[in-house]
């Protein structure tokens, strides 16, 4: 024990022993012979302030008591508070190191903080509530053209024109009202220039939450935005690229789905806009699965092969049930890498080409035919005018009902029927020009129909459908009335004498668009159209492209030559018309004549509506050209 111990308990004995002291009765009487002799202490025996014996031995015994207990007492306390006070040293020195690590720790965050503010190349700055800048980073500064220091403590009025930071000031007052947040995209006008920021403020709080100011990290996007731009109007070039082509384009997936198209790609499948092809396939849109399929295999060829086919036809049905015809060319697409990410088809619908190079052969056929024919026909009419003309000069000297009367009768038949042959091949050929007139087309046709209704046979249910007030056409009339002679006269015949219909029909159409496409050798604009329409055999799809040829006939040999319809396509194409002719074998024919009609208020008053045909005379079926 050291000495500071013993020390103490020395005190504690003496406090003890005058705390007893004092509370010991103050002395003792006569009749108390048996109380021990008080102890003096000071002064004699007989001082009545002395101490008992008594009293002092126990007090010696108590303090000896309380002097070990409280020594005890100390030994323990001295011990925890030793222990004690060696915890909170060891909480101190950790408490120092903690702190000093968590300084050392602030430090580095700032430092580190500091560098990325600096190094940053987004302009980063706080203001104090009254807008002045209390922090900034170089990238500020060099937006404003200032050395760091040299921006503290500015204004927005102080950097920026007056109405422009005046919007400013008043954006970030509602920020430090509100607390709320904001980001916006604004063309700021600094001195070296306007530039075009993305600019996000939020509110500066102290360590109670209080808001003294704005934090703001602005972006430069000015670049970005312009190669955005210029992104933008490369493919809206492209766009209008894609769109001006004449040619039909779509691009798919690996998955065979459409990617895009342009406008002709949307209205070869009749579409009305893009969104209704992007994501669907073949199978969707089209309308022979034969045709999808086949497509689907093309593609599947250009994308696992990676090579492209070029130029090649394939055909498309329509949504009118009619065959196009497409030139077509389909290449894989590739990214950076190489790698096939799908196919882009270019494709230039040929139908009407196919259709005019048809037409053109035809027509360059038929001119050489119609030349040779034309010599040839020239030749017969010299030949056939003398015996015409002495056959009915020997017909009308022979006797009445006599045998030889008779037999030139069938000579001048035959010979009227051979210059009848010779009319149409010169009208063929062209070579018969006559003059054109304005005629009605529904008084001419009205009248041929009456005419014909008599001479055509019994089996024939001949009907006629007339729209009234069709219009006017310059014609040559006596050629239109062959055209509705001709075309009488051939759907009589497929009925091959069995009962059946003839419909005669003439109406007015105005033709454009879509009508237009499918009649390539006519302009737009009003036509009347003549069609006649049988219930005969038809006509089979071979032969079907061939009914214009000259000289092509589906009949037996000597039942007809060939030329009903050539020349009626002869006599409409010299009136800048047209020929159509639908049929299908067991189902009928009908064949569509145009003849573009005049504009109204030029009709003139030469307007010819009377009967070309001979007084006295009806008009004979034609003989049998077809």
């Amino acid at each position: 024990m050291d000495r500071s111990m013993l020390t103490l308990a020395r005190r504690a004995a003496v406090i003890l022993v005058v705390v007893v002291g004092f509370l010991s009765p103050p002395g003792t009487s006569a009749d108390e012979p048996d109380r021990p002799s008080q102890i003096v202490a000071g002064s004699g025996a007989d001082d009545p302030k002395g101490v008992p014996a008594k009293v002092v031995l126990w007090g010696s015994i108590g303090i000896g008591v309380l002097g070990g207990a409280a020594f005890t007492w100390i030994v323990i306390l001295h011990r925890i508070m030793r222990r004690r006070t060696a915890e909170l040293k060891k909480a101190h020195d950790d408490l120092e190191l903690r702190v000093a690590k968590r300084t050392r720790e602030l430090w580095n965050k700032n430092f580190v903080l500091d560098a990325v503010i600096k190094a940053s190349s987004n302009a980063v700055f706080v203001k104090d509530r009254e807008g002045r800048f209390i922090l900034v980073n170089p990238t500020t500064a060099r937006n404003f053209g200032l050395a760091p220091e040299d921006l503290i403590g500015k204004k927005a009025a102080d950097l920026l024109p007056p109405d422009f930071a005046s919007e400013m000031v008043a954006r970030e007052r509602a920020i430090m009202e509100t607390g709320i947040s904001t980001e916006i995209e604004e063309t700021i006008p600094f001195k070296g220039g306007e530039r075009i920021v993305r600019a996000f403020k939020t509110p500066y709080r102290d360590g109670e939450g209080n808001i003294i100011g704005i934090i703001g990290i602005v972006r430069d996007i000015t670049e970005r935005k312009q190669a955005e731009q210029e992104l933008v109007a490369q493919r809206q070039l492209l766009d209008t690229i894609i769109e001006t082509i004449p040619h039909g384009i779509f691009w798919k997936n690996r998955d065979l789905t459409y990617a895009g198209c342009n406008s002709t790609a949307v209205r070869n499948w009749y579409l009305d806009k893009r969104e209704d092809i992007i994501g669907k396939t073949a199978f969707d849109l089209a309308r022979d699965k034969d045709e999808a399929t086949l497509l689907a295999a093309t593609d599947k060829t250009v994308i696992e092969e990676g090579r492209a086919l070029v130029n090649f036809e394939d055909t498309h049905l329509r949504a009118d049930g009619t065959v196009a015809t497409h030139l077509s060319s389909k290449l894989p697409l590739r990214d950076a890498a190489g790698n096939v990410t799908g196919l882009l088809c270019i494709f230039l619908d040929i139908t009407d080409r196919l259709a005019a190079e048809k037409q053109l052969r035809h027509a360059q056929r038929a001119r050489a035919l119609g030349s040779l024919a034309g010599g040839i026909a020239h030749e017969l009419n010299n030949l056939l005018l003398p015996i015409t003309a002495l056959s009915k000069m020997a017909e009308k000297r022979a006797p009445e009902n006599s045998p030889e009367r008779l037999r030139l009768g069938k000579i001048v038949e035959a010979s009227d029927r051979a210059a009848e042959i010779v009319r149409q091949i010169l009208t063929f050929s062209r070579e018969d020009d006559e003059e054109k007139t304005v005629v009605d087309m529904g008084t001419l046709v009205d009248e041929t129909a009456k005419l014909l209704r008599s001479t055509l046979p019994a089996n024939a249910d001949f009907r006629c459908q007339m729209v009234p007030d069709v219009g006017a056409v310059r014609a040559v009339g006596s050629q239109i009335r062959t055209v509705v002679v001709n075309l009488v006269t051939n759907s009589t015949e497929a009925l091959e004498g069995k009962p059946g219909e003839v419909t005669l029909s003439l109406e007015r159409l105005d033709l454009d668009g879509k009508a237009i496409r499918d009649l390539p050798e006519l302009k737009a604009g009003p036509y009347a159209r003549i069609s006649v329409r049988d219930t005969g055999k038809g006509i089979s799809a071979d032969n079907l492209e061939r009914v214009l040829d000259p000289f092509f006939t589906t009949k037996e040999a000597g039942a007809g030559i060939g030329m009903g319809l050539t020349t009626v396509n002869a006599i409409a194409t010299r009136h800048d018309g047209a020929v159509r002719v639908f049929s299908k074998p067991d189902a009928g024919t009908r064949v569509d004549v145009y003849f573009p009609l005049m504009e109204e208020g030029k009709a003139g008053t030469n307007l010819t509506q009377g009967s070309s045909f001979p007084s006295g005379t009806d008009p004979k079926p034609a003989p049998s050209l077809t």
